[in-house]
């Protein structure tokens, strides 16, 4: 498998672009992490989690991403409510951290069929540095396209 390292000639630091099923300092595929997730979210037991991994990185995954896919959620939420200029009348926030992040990917502009839920809320989310996912041609952030497809805030 080739991974593209790029060095920044602003700051000297390195970059690496990953493929789309990969998710950074992960040993583990990311469907296997997002099976995992939704396994457990939907009230499944940490013995009976679809992945081969100890249980102990099984509770180092729920610990991280439990965590960080309702933060993912939150602040897609919050950004297209800002750039919409529409306050929602209710936000309704589901403990079901996968489906949260669903909901709300459902409301931008597609992207990959193949790409798992996590890898689509990561590359709408400003990163670091662009070259933390690879997109393919003509997919890019461009929040006011996003905005003249119009936003649904129900």
């Amino acid at each position: 498998m080739r991974v593209w390292r790029f060095r920044c000639t602003a700051c000297g630091k390195t970059f690496t672009r990953l493929p789309s099923f990969l998710l950074p300092f992960k040993h583990y595929v990311v469907k296997e992490i997002e099976g995992v997730m939704r396994h457990l979210c939907d009230g499944g037991q940490l013995s009976q989690a679809p992945s081969a991994a100890e249980e102990s990185t099984l509770r180092r995954w729920w610990k991280e991403y439990s965590v960080k896919m309702q933060e993912w959620a939150g602040l897609l939420e919050s950004r297209i409510y800002e750039l919409s200029c529409r306050t929602p009348s209710v936000i309704k926030l589901s403990t079901h951290p996968l489906k949260r992040l669903e909901t709300i990917l459902s409301r931008l502009l597609p992207l990959p069929a193949r790409w798992t839920v996590m890898v689509k809320a990561l590359y709408w989310l400003p990163s670091s540095h662009p070259l933390c996912l690879s997109s393919p041609s003509g997919y890019g952030i461009n929040w006011c396209q996003i905005l003249e497809k119009g936003v649904d805030s129900s």
